[in-house]
């Protein structure tokens, strides 16, 4: 694997804080970002349509184990990272919630995600049912326990300074899906569960994401699609 600059924000529990020459930067090759309202997008848990549990091709849907990497690259050119964030109901439902501020305390979802990915219909007989974003990508979750109103849930640097004053507690699940690196120091900053939210847990969510970002633009990382996400045009458009 190339070498690539990461810098990463070291999390302290004195508050968050930057080394002095650090820009809290990743160098990356520009890729179109959209920028839009995602209150419909729904990470799903992800999933390939294109082969069957034999592991050969659907017919009708991309075969991306035929597919060079560098044409699969090309069809994958949409990248985004976000953070979502969802209030979790007494029966287990999950609101989305606009705002990035918990106005009660309780308990919620936050989900920071980096993908690469293209836009395919949901539904082949109804196009105009909504989109599935297919490609590849890492998933930072935590689920959070807040014990004070109105606090920041934007990210994980808030989140620690939440943690570190006891406002907060909860863990962190890191997940990735088609990224392979021959790398396999890079592979266990992809996938690892049950991290505490405290300065060991948000420090590998950190540098999940910025491992993540960069191996989504190295060229040397082998990409193999799944169905990330779902974007309806009305509640439960894509399913059934």
């Amino acid at each position: 694997m190339k070498f690539f600059k990461i810098i990463i924000a070291l999390v302290t529990f004195n508050g968050p804080s930057l080394p002095a020459s650090a820009d809290n930067s990743v160098e990356i090759e520009d890729l179109p970002v959209l920028e839009q309202d995602n209150s419909r997008l729904i990470l799903v848990e992800p999933f390939q349509l294109w082969r069957n549990s034999s592991g050969e091709c659907v017919e009708g849907e991309y075969c991306w184990s035929e597919i060079p990497q560098q044409k699969i690259r090309d069809e994958l050119s949409l990248f985004e990272s976000e953070t979502v964030i969802h209030k979790i109901n007494s029966d287990g439902s999950l609101s989305y919630l606009v705002s990035k501020v918990g106005s009660k305390a309780g308990q919620y979802r936050v989900t920071q995600y980096a993908m690469i990915y293209m836009s395919l219909p949901c539904k082949a007989e109804d196009p105009d049912a909504g989109i599935r974003r297919v490609g590849a990508g890492v998933r930072v979750t935590a689920k959070v326990t807040t014990k004070r109103n109105n606090l920041n849930l934007s990210g994980f640097i808030p989140l620690a300074v939440a943690a570190s004053r006891n406002w907060a507690r909860g863990e962190i699940r890191i997940n990735s899906w088609g990224l392979s690196s021959s790398d396999n120091t890079v592979s266990t900053f992809l996938d690892s569960g049950g991290l505490a939210l405290d300065e060991a847990g948000i420090q590998s969510a950190i540098e999940s994401m910025a491992v993540a970002r960069v191996l989504l633009n190295d060229k040397d990382t082998k990409i193999t699609p799944w169905t990330l996400a779902v974007k309806e045009t009305s509640e439960g458009s894509c399913s059934g």
